[in-house]
Protein backbone atom coordinates (compact mmCIF):
# COMPACT_ATOMS: atom_id res chain seq x y z
CA UNK A 1 0.00 0.00 0.00
CA UNK A 2 1.25 3.58 -0.68
CA UNK A 3 2.82 6.11 1.97
CA UNK A 4 0.49 8.56 0.74
CA UNK A 5 -2.48 6.80 0.79
CA UNK A 6 -1.40 5.00 4.47
CA UNK A 7 -1.39 8.79 5.35
CA UNK A 8 -4.58 9.63 3.55
CA UNK A 9 -6.27 6.61 5.63
CA UNK A 10 -4.82 7.71 9.10
CA UNK A 11 -5.94 11.46 8.34
CA UNK A 12 -9.59 10.51 7.44
CA UNK A 13 -9.52 7.70 10.77
CA UNK A 14 -8.07 10.48 13.07
CA UNK A 15 -10.86 12.76 12.20
CA UNK A 16 -13.72 10.51 12.87
CA UNK A 17 -12.18 8.83 15.53
CA UNK A 18 -11.10 12.70 16.91
CA UNK A 19 -14.99 13.77 16.77
CA UNK A 20 -16.09 10.18 18.45
CA UNK A 21 -13.67 11.02 21.15
CA UNK A 22 -14.56 14.23 21.54
CA UNK A 23 -18.69 13.54 22.06
CA UNK A 24 -17.70 10.66 24.24
CA UNK A 25 -15.95 13.22 26.29
CA UNK A 26 -18.44 15.54 26.80
CA UNK A 27 -21.14 12.65 27.54
CA UNK A 28 -18.51 11.37 30.45
CA UNK A 29 -17.87 14.87 31.71
CA UNK A 30 -21.22 15.64 32.48
CA UNK A 31 -22.39 12.79 33.67
CA UNK A 32 -19.45 11.56 35.72
CA UNK A 33 -18.38 14.95 37.27
CA UNK A 34 -14.84 16.10 37.72
CA UNK A 35 -14.23 13.45 40.50
CA UNK A 36 -15.55 10.61 38.55
CA UNK A 37 -13.81 11.49 35.79
CA UNK A 38 -10.70 11.66 37.90
CA UNK A 39 -11.54 8.31 39.16
CA UNK A 40 -11.90 6.98 35.74
CA UNK A 41 -8.78 8.93 34.11
CA UNK A 42 -6.22 7.05 37.15
CA UNK A 43 -7.56 3.61 36.53
CA UNK A 44 -7.06 3.59 32.62
CA UNK A 45 -3.92 5.55 33.19
CA UNK A 46 -2.43 2.72 35.63
CA UNK A 47 -3.39 0.08 33.68
CA UNK A 48 -3.27 0.49 30.01
CA UNK A 49 0.00 2.41 31.10
CA UNK A 50 1.45 -1.39 32.05
CA UNK A 51 -0.24 -2.86 28.75
CA UNK A 52 1.64 -0.87 26.35
CA UNK A 53 5.22 -1.44 28.58
CA UNK A 54 4.74 -4.88 30.27
CA UNK A 55 6.49 -6.28 26.89
CA UNK A 56 10.32 -4.82 28.18
CA UNK A 57 11.19 -4.12 24.14
CA UNK A 58 9.76 -7.03 22.33
CA UNK A 59 6.84 -5.41 20.94
CA UNK A 60 9.34 -2.27 19.36
CA UNK A 61 11.63 -4.69 18.23
CA UNK A 62 9.36 -6.77 16.11
CA UNK A 63 9.22 -4.88 12.99
CA UNK A 64 12.82 -4.22 12.91
CA UNK A 65 13.82 -8.03 13.09
CA UNK A 66 10.55 -8.90 10.69
CA UNK A 67 11.91 -6.74 8.11
CA UNK A 68 15.70 -6.35 8.51
CA UNK A 69 17.43 -8.81 9.71
CA UNK A 70 17.67 -12.42 8.36
CA UNK A 71 14.89 -13.94 10.86
CA UNK A 72 11.53 -14.98 8.81
CA UNK A 73 9.04 -12.85 9.41
CA UNK A 74 6.41 -15.81 10.73
CA UNK A 75 9.29 -17.23 13.09
CA UNK A 76 9.34 -13.70 14.54
CA UNK A 77 5.56 -13.62 14.73
CA UNK A 78 5.51 -16.67 16.55
CA UNK A 79 8.00 -16.52 19.02
CA UNK A 80 6.88 -12.76 20.05
CA UNK A 81 3.17 -13.56 20.07
CA UNK A 82 3.90 -16.30 22.34
CA UNK A 83 6.21 -14.38 24.60
CA UNK A 84 3.79 -11.66 24.94
CA UNK A 85 1.69 -14.04 26.32
CA UNK A 86 3.30 -15.16 28.64
CA UNK A 87 4.36 -11.68 30.23
CA UNK A 88 0.74 -11.25 30.32
CA UNK A 89 -0.14 -14.34 32.78
CA UNK A 90 2.96 -13.71 34.84
CA UNK A 91 2.12 -9.75 35.02
CA UNK A 92 -1.80 -10.68 35.56
CA UNK A 93 -0.59 -13.23 38.40
CA UNK A 94 1.49 -10.80 39.95
CA UNK A 95 -1.30 -8.12 40.19
CA UNK A 96 -4.31 -10.95 41.84
CA UNK A 97 -1.06 -11.58 44.70
CA UNK A 98 -0.09 -8.58 45.01
CA UNK A 99 -4.14 -7.88 45.49
CA UNK A 100 -4.98 -10.58 48.08
CA UNK A 101 -1.91 -9.88 50.29
CA UNK A 102 -2.58 -6.10 50.88
CA UNK A 103 0.39 -4.92 48.71
CA UNK A 104 -1.27 -2.73 46.17
CA UNK A 105 -4.08 -1.75 44.60
CA UNK A 106 -6.19 -1.64 48.17
CA UNK A 107 -8.75 0.51 46.84
CA UNK A 108 -10.05 -1.24 44.16
CA UNK A 109 -12.48 -4.56 44.95
CA UNK A 110 -12.28 -7.52 42.65
CA UNK A 111 -14.22 -6.20 40.16
CA UNK A 112 -11.96 -3.71 39.48
CA UNK A 113 -8.48 -5.73 39.67
CA UNK A 114 -10.35 -8.34 37.01
CA UNK A 115 -11.53 -5.66 35.25
CA UNK A 116 -7.67 -3.66 34.80
CA UNK A 117 -6.16 -7.15 33.89
CA UNK A 118 -8.51 -7.24 31.39
CA UNK A 119 -7.16 -4.32 30.06
CA UNK A 120 -3.76 -4.74 30.03
CA UNK A 121 -3.95 -8.04 28.70
CA UNK A 122 -5.66 -7.09 25.69
CA UNK A 123 -3.52 -3.66 25.20
CA UNK A 124 -0.62 -5.90 25.15
CA UNK A 125 -2.06 -8.26 23.15
CA UNK A 126 -3.32 -5.36 20.54
CA UNK A 127 0.00 -3.04 20.18
CA UNK A 128 2.03 -6.30 19.67
CA UNK A 129 -0.49 -7.10 16.81
CA UNK A 130 -0.46 -3.26 15.33
CA UNK A 131 3.53 -3.85 14.96
CA UNK A 132 2.86 -6.20 11.99
CA UNK A 133 0.43 -4.41 10.68
CA UNK A 134 2.39 -1.27 10.29
CA UNK A 135 5.43 -3.27 9.30
CA UNK A 136 3.95 -4.11 6.29
CA UNK A 137 2.11 -0.88 5.90
CA UNK A 138 -0.98 -2.74 5.88
CA UNK A 139 -2.05 0.70 8.02
CA UNK A 140 -5.84 1.47 6.19
CA UNK A 141 -7.25 -1.87 7.93
CA UNK A 142 -5.98 -1.35 11.28
CA UNK A 143 -8.01 1.88 10.80
CA UNK A 144 -10.89 0.38 9.48
CA UNK A 145 -11.04 -2.24 12.41
CA UNK A 146 -9.97 1.15 14.71
CA UNK A 147 -13.23 2.89 13.26
CA UNK A 148 -15.52 0.22 13.46
CA UNK A 149 -15.23 -0.32 17.44
CA UNK A 150 -15.00 3.58 18.49
CA UNK A 151 -18.76 3.82 16.29
CA UNK A 152 -19.63 0.98 18.12
CA UNK A 153 -18.44 2.53 21.66
CA UNK A 154 -20.17 5.58 20.94
CA UNK A 155 -23.45 3.95 20.22
CA UNK A 156 -22.88 1.74 23.60
CA UNK A 157 -22.01 5.09 25.89
CA UNK A 158 -24.91 7.03 24.38
CA UNK A 159 -27.40 3.83 25.30
CA UNK A 160 -26.24 4.18 28.86
CA UNK A 161 -26.49 7.69 28.65
CA UNK A 162 -30.05 8.18 27.78
CA UNK A 163 -31.11 5.26 29.95
CA UNK A 164 -29.21 7.01 33.28
CA UNK A 165 -26.99 3.77 33.78
CA UNK A 166 -23.37 5.50 33.07
CA UNK A 167 -21.47 5.29 36.03
CA UNK A 168 -17.61 4.62 36.47
CA UNK A 169 -17.66 1.09 36.72
CA UNK A 170 -20.06 0.69 32.87
CA UNK A 171 -17.53 3.31 31.45
CA UNK A 172 -14.80 1.38 32.19
CA UNK A 173 -16.42 -1.68 30.92
CA UNK A 174 -17.39 0.05 27.52
CA UNK A 175 -14.03 1.08 26.93
CA UNK A 176 -12.60 -2.60 27.26
CA UNK A 177 -14.84 -3.06 23.91
CA UNK A 178 -12.64 -1.60 21.59
CA UNK A 179 -8.98 -3.70 22.88
CA UNK A 180 -11.22 -6.97 22.52
CA UNK A 181 -12.84 -6.03 19.49
CA UNK A 182 -9.79 -4.78 17.70
CA UNK A 183 -7.46 -7.98 18.90
CA UNK A 184 -9.89 -10.49 17.75
CA UNK A 185 -10.14 -8.58 14.29
CA UNK A 186 -6.50 -8.18 13.75
CA UNK A 187 -5.41 -11.51 15.05
CA UNK A 188 -8.23 -13.05 12.50
CA UNK A 189 -6.83 -10.82 9.26
CA UNK A 190 -3.05 -11.87 9.67
CA UNK A 191 -4.55 -15.86 9.35
CA UNK A 192 -2.51 -18.69 9.76
CA UNK A 193 -2.47 -21.14 12.71
CA UNK A 194 -1.13 -19.78 16.00
CA UNK A 195 2.25 -21.61 17.47
CA UNK A 196 3.55 -21.32 20.75
CA UNK A 197 7.24 -21.46 20.72
CA UNK A 198 10.01 -19.39 22.66
CA UNK A 199 13.42 -18.69 20.54
CA UNK A 200 15.97 -17.70 23.68
CA UNK A 201 18.51 -15.85 21.13
CA UNK A 202 15.90 -14.45 19.41
CA UNK A 203 14.59 -13.25 21.86
CA UNK A 204 17.89 -12.10 23.76
CA UNK A 205 19.00 -10.01 20.63
CA UNK A 206 15.48 -8.34 20.24
CA UNK A 207 15.69 -7.41 23.91
CA UNK A 208 19.51 -5.66 23.07
CA UNK A 209 17.96 -3.95 20.35
CA UNK A 210 13.93 -3.22 21.33
CA UNK A 211 14.91 -2.35 25.60
CA UNK A 212 16.44 1.24 24.00
CA UNK A 213 12.96 1.71 22.11
CA UNK A 214 11.63 0.38 25.04
CA UNK A 215 12.95 3.35 27.42
CA UNK A 216 13.29 6.18 24.62
CA UNK A 217 9.52 5.70 24.51
CA UNK A 218 8.48 5.03 27.74
CA UNK A 219 10.31 8.16 28.97
CA UNK A 220 8.07 10.51 26.19
CA UNK A 221 4.89 8.20 27.27
CA UNK A 222 5.75 9.34 30.79
CA UNK A 223 6.51 12.62 29.51
CA UNK A 224 2.84 12.87 28.37
CA UNK A 225 1.31 11.40 31.32
CA UNK A 226 3.38 12.10 34.25
CA UNK A 227 1.75 15.51 34.86
CA UNK A 228 -1.20 13.33 35.22
CA UNK A 229 0.21 10.94 38.30
CA UNK A 230 1.67 14.73 39.74
CA UNK A 231 -1.64 16.32 39.72
CA UNK A 232 -3.64 13.05 41.49
CA UNK A 233 -1.61 12.83 44.45
CA UNK A 234 -0.85 16.59 44.73
CA UNK A 235 -4.31 17.94 44.25
CA UNK A 236 -6.84 14.97 44.03
CA UNK A 237 -9.20 13.42 41.35
CA UNK A 238 -11.46 16.34 40.95
CA UNK A 239 -8.40 18.46 39.87
CA UNK A 240 -7.22 15.54 37.94
CA UNK A 241 -11.16 15.28 35.94
CA UNK A 242 -10.91 19.06 35.19
CA UNK A 243 -7.07 18.62 33.89
CA UNK A 244 -7.95 15.28 31.85
CA UNK A 245 -10.33 17.33 30.02
CA UNK A 246 -7.96 20.00 29.15
CA UNK A 247 -5.47 16.94 27.93
CA UNK A 248 -7.87 15.04 25.64
CA UNK A 249 -8.53 18.83 24.02
CA UNK A 250 -4.99 19.11 23.39
CA UNK A 251 -4.02 15.71 21.93
CA UNK A 252 -6.35 16.51 19.22
CA UNK A 253 -3.88 18.62 17.90
CA UNK A 254 -1.92 15.47 17.51
CA UNK A 255 -4.31 14.38 14.70
CA UNK A 256 -1.74 15.32 11.68
CA UNK A 257 1.70 13.73 13.71
CA UNK A 258 -0.46 11.00 14.64
CA UNK A 259 -2.23 10.31 11.17
CA UNK A 260 2.04 10.44 9.99
CA UNK A 261 3.77 8.74 12.54
CA UNK A 262 2.67 5.54 11.56
CA UNK A 263 2.89 5.50 8.13
CA UNK A 264 6.12 7.11 8.28
CA UNK A 265 7.95 4.48 10.48
CA UNK A 266 6.27 1.83 7.58
CA UNK A 267 7.92 3.33 4.93
CA UNK A 268 11.06 3.97 6.34
CA UNK A 269 11.58 0.10 7.77
CA UNK A 270 10.42 -0.62 3.64
CA UNK A 271 13.63 1.63 2.31
CA UNK A 272 17.01 0.92 2.13
CA UNK A 273 19.46 2.14 4.19
CA UNK A 274 21.70 2.61 1.02
CA UNK A 275 19.63 5.35 -0.02
CA UNK A 276 20.34 8.15 2.45
CA UNK A 277 19.32 11.20 0.23
CA UNK A 278 15.89 9.82 0.02
CA UNK A 279 15.22 8.93 3.24
CA UNK A 280 16.23 12.20 4.41
CA UNK A 281 14.21 13.90 1.77
CA UNK A 282 11.00 12.12 3.19
CA UNK A 283 11.36 12.50 6.67
CA UNK A 284 12.18 16.71 6.49
CA UNK A 285 8.99 16.78 3.86
CA UNK A 286 6.85 15.12 6.70
CA UNK A 287 8.08 17.16 9.12
CA UNK A 288 7.75 20.54 7.85
CA UNK A 289 4.35 20.10 6.21
CA UNK A 290 3.21 17.84 9.96
CA UNK A 291 4.65 21.73 11.50
CA UNK A 292 2.47 23.63 9.72
CA UNK A 293 -0.63 22.11 9.16
CA UNK A 294 -0.44 21.88 13.21
CA UNK A 295 0.23 25.43 13.25
CA UNK A 296 -2.72 26.09 11.58
CA UNK A 297 -4.92 23.79 13.50
CA UNK A 298 -3.71 25.14 17.08
CA UNK A 299 -4.46 28.58 16.19
CA UNK A 300 -8.09 27.27 15.77
CA UNK A 301 -8.06 25.12 19.10
CA UNK A 302 -6.95 28.14 20.51
CA UNK A 303 -10.05 30.28 19.37
CA UNK A 304 -12.47 27.37 20.20
CA UNK A 305 -11.30 26.92 23.88
CA UNK A 306 -13.50 30.02 25.55
CA UNK A 307 -16.23 27.24 24.52
CA UNK A 308 -14.74 24.50 27.26
CA UNK A 309 -17.19 25.84 29.87
CA UNK A 310 -20.18 25.40 27.53
CA UNK A 311 -20.02 22.46 26.43
CA UNK A 312 -18.46 20.81 28.84
CA UNK A 313 -20.14 22.58 31.98
CA UNK A 314 -18.89 25.57 34.31
CA UNK A 315 -17.18 22.93 36.27
CA UNK A 316 -14.61 22.51 34.29
CA UNK A 317 -14.05 26.22 33.15
CA UNK A 318 -10.36 25.52 35.22
CA UNK A 319 -9.54 23.62 31.70
CA UNK A 320 -9.52 26.88 29.07
CA UNK A 321 -6.29 28.37 30.89
CA UNK A 322 -3.93 24.67 30.73
CA UNK A 323 -5.48 23.57 27.12
CA UNK A 324 -3.78 26.98 25.25
CA UNK A 325 -0.40 25.95 26.83
CA UNK A 326 -0.91 22.51 26.06
CA UNK A 327 -1.52 23.42 22.20
CA UNK A 328 1.53 25.65 22.52
CA UNK A 329 3.43 22.49 23.71
CA UNK A 330 2.36 20.15 21.35
CA UNK A 331 2.83 22.15 18.05
CA UNK A 332 6.91 21.24 18.95
CA UNK A 333 6.06 17.81 20.02
CA UNK A 334 4.74 17.39 16.69
CA UNK A 335 8.39 17.16 15.36
CA UNK A 336 9.63 14.71 17.40
CA UNK A 337 6.60 12.20 17.11
CA UNK A 338 7.90 12.50 13.22
CA UNK A 339 11.56 12.28 13.86
CA UNK A 340 11.70 9.70 16.39
CA UNK A 341 10.96 7.03 13.09
CA UNK A 342 14.00 8.25 11.39
CA UNK A 343 16.36 6.79 13.66
CA UNK A 344 14.36 3.79 15.01
CA UNK A 345 14.06 2.52 11.23
CA UNK A 346 17.58 2.91 10.78
CA UNK A 347 19.32 1.22 14.13
CA UNK A 348 19.76 3.99 15.76
CA UNK A 349 17.37 3.84 18.59
CA UNK A 350 19.95 5.23 21.20
CA UNK A 351 19.24 8.99 20.07
CA UNK A 352 15.56 8.62 20.51
CA UNK A 353 16.27 7.24 24.21
CA UNK A 354 18.70 10.40 25.18
CA UNK A 355 16.47 12.97 23.86
CA UNK A 356 13.24 11.39 25.26
CA UNK A 357 15.33 10.88 29.02
CA UNK A 358 16.67 14.84 28.79
CA UNK A 359 12.84 15.86 28.45
CA UNK A 360 11.39 13.65 30.92
CA UNK A 361 13.99 15.11 33.67
CA UNK A 362 12.70 18.58 32.48
CA UNK A 363 9.04 17.65 32.87
CA UNK A 364 9.36 15.89 36.04
CA UNK A 365 11.68 18.62 37.61
CA UNK A 366 9.25 21.35 36.63
CA UNK A 367 5.98 19.23 37.65
CA UNK A 368 7.34 19.33 41.00
CA UNK A 369 8.47 23.12 41.18
CA UNK A 370 5.16 24.53 39.17
CA UNK A 371 2.10 22.07 40.41
CA UNK A 372 2.10 23.69 44.32
CA UNK A 373 2.76 26.99 42.54
CA UNK A 374 -0.02 27.14 40.32
CA UNK A 375 -1.79 24.25 40.16
CA UNK A 376 -2.79 22.60 36.44
CA UNK A 377 -2.05 25.53 34.80
CA UNK A 378 2.21 24.42 36.44
CA UNK A 379 1.32 21.08 34.83
CA UNK A 380 0.39 22.10 31.37
CA UNK A 381 3.72 25.02 31.98
CA UNK A 382 5.90 21.90 32.60
CA UNK A 383 4.98 19.45 29.93
CA UNK A 384 4.61 21.82 27.19
CA UNK A 385 8.27 23.48 28.15
CA UNK A 386 8.75 19.59 27.72
CA UNK A 387 7.47 18.96 24.65
CA UNK A 388 9.45 22.34 23.15
CA UNK A 389 12.79 20.88 24.17
CA UNK A 390 11.77 17.48 22.87
CA UNK A 391 10.82 18.76 18.90
CA UNK A 392 14.04 21.09 19.11
CA UNK A 393 16.27 18.74 20.70
CA UNK A 394 15.57 16.66 16.98
CA UNK A 395 16.23 19.75 15.02
CA UNK A 396 19.75 20.43 16.48
CA UNK A 397 20.85 16.93 15.63
CA UNK A 398 19.08 16.77 12.47
CA UNK A 399 21.22 19.91 11.28
CA UNK A 400 24.33 18.91 13.28
CA UNK A 401 24.89 15.29 13.04
CA UNK A 402 22.60 13.72 10.46
CA UNK A 403 23.52 17.28 7.81
CA UNK A 404 20.04 18.08 7.53
CA UNK A 405 19.74 22.16 5.91
CA UNK A 406 17.50 24.52 8.09
CA UNK A 407 15.45 25.42 5.14
CA UNK A 408 14.84 21.42 3.92
CA UNK A 409 13.08 21.48 7.89
CA UNK A 410 10.96 24.45 7.68
CA UNK A 411 11.11 26.94 4.70
CA UNK A 412 8.10 25.45 2.28
CA UNK A 413 8.09 24.94 -1.68
CA UNK A 414 5.30 25.29 -3.82
CA UNK A 415 4.76 21.50 -3.74
CA UNK A 416 4.81 21.72 -0.22
CA UNK A 417 2.28 24.35 0.45
CA UNK A 418 0.15 23.20 -2.02
CA UNK A 419 -0.31 19.83 0.11
CA UNK A 420 -0.92 22.30 3.43
CA UNK A 421 -3.58 23.96 1.55
CA UNK A 422 -4.95 20.65 0.42
CA UNK A 423 -5.30 19.23 3.99
CA UNK A 424 -6.19 22.20 5.34
CA UNK A 425 -9.17 22.61 2.83
CA UNK A 426 -10.22 18.88 3.64
CA UNK A 427 -10.41 19.43 7.49
CA UNK A 428 -12.34 22.93 6.75
CA UNK A 429 -15.03 20.02 4.48
CA UNK A 430 -15.02 18.04 6.79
Amino acid sequence: MGYKKNIASNFVTQIITSALAFVVSIIVSRVLGPEGKGVAAYFLLFFTTIGQYGHFGITYATPYFSKKTEYDSEEVFHNNFSYTITMCSIISLIILLGRHFGLIFKEYDYFMIFLGIFTLTFTMIMEFLSTFYIANERIIEVNRINLTSNLIKLFIIFILWITSTLTVYTYLLVLAFPLIFNTVSMRRNLKGNFKYVLNSDLLKREFKFGMTIYLATLFIFMNYKIDQFFIKFMLGEAQLGVYTVAVSLAELLFLIPGSVAGAILGRLYNMSNDSPEERKRLTSGTIKVTFYVTFILMIAGIICTALIPYIYGESYSGAVLPTIVLFIGILFASIGKISSSYFQSSGEPKVHLYITFLVFMVNISMNWILIPIVGIVGAAIASSVSYTVYGISYVIIFIKREKFTFEGLFLLNKNESEIICSTVRKLLRR
